[in-house]
């Protein structure tokens, strides 16, 4: 899910950011990082 962050700093309304249901295994994601330019980062069982 992604959020909008509202001007007092709380999260606004949320949409789906990416489904992984498709994925087997209960494994299917290991981390997660966004750097400072906004990129997503996905860490799992084939690698980033």
């Amino acid at each position: 899910m992604r959020y909008w962050m509202l001007p007092n700093g709380s999260l606004g309304k949320g949409t789906l950011f990416v489904d992984m249901t498709f994925v087997p295994g209960e494994a299917a994601l290991d981390g997660l990082k966004v750097d400072e330019l906004g990129n997503v980062y996905v860490c799992g069982p084939g690698g980033i």
